[in-house]
């Protein structure tokens, strides 16, 4: 199949999928959550994710057994629109391992480039946290050269909005 074709199904399918995957409630745990960096402060930025994740890069496994490797590929994601995404989300980057190794959702569909038009396969990993406005959290990884990498990792008010796709796990 081309790109083009792919993608028109994918859209096409996507309100059905998220129907017949309608998913359940998760319970939020409490979360520690690390420090806010300075506005401009790119520096900052990239230590708060090394001492979140234990270095430069690491790799975490997920209940499936899949491998996400997760680097400062996310402060770089952040710094190309710092405008939009400099919004506090560094205070959530401690939650990242838990949010691979034990999310309390997986979610696989595709993403398609607006520039290029390219399609490629993401994994949205889901989980609810407690803070002190209930958060949920979304680690999106995408499959990169036959290896899950993550791109961003934000909070968001509720999991609805990370929950596209098909959900291939659920926490019991």
């Amino acid at each position: 199949l081309d790109q083009r074709r792919c993608a028109l199904a994918f859209r096409r399918s996507r309100n059905s999928l998220r129907r017949i995957n309608a998913a359940p409630h998760i319970s939020p745990a409490q979360a520690d959550l690390g420090p806010r960096a300075r506005k401009g402060d790119e520096e900052g930025l990239r230590e708060t994710l090394r001492t979140a994740i234990g270095g430069d890069e690491a790799t975490f496994a997920d209940p499936l057994g899949n491998r996400v490797n997760v680097n400062q590929s996310i402060v770089d994601h952040m710094l190309e629109d710092p405008a939009k995404r400099h919004d506090g989300r560094e205070q959530y980057f401690p939650l990242i391992r838990e949010a691979i190794e034990s999310p309390g959702e997986i979610w696989v569909g595709f993403s398609t480039s607006r520039e290029t038009g390219r399609v490629w396969v993401r994994r949205r990993y889901v989980s609810t946290v407690s803070t002190p406005k209930n958060r949920a959290v979304g680690l999106v990884a995408d499959l990169d050269g036959g290896r899950w990498a993550g791109l961003t990792f934000f909070p968001n008010r509720t999991p609805s909005g990370l929950r596209t796709g098909l959900r291939i796990y659920a926490a019991e």
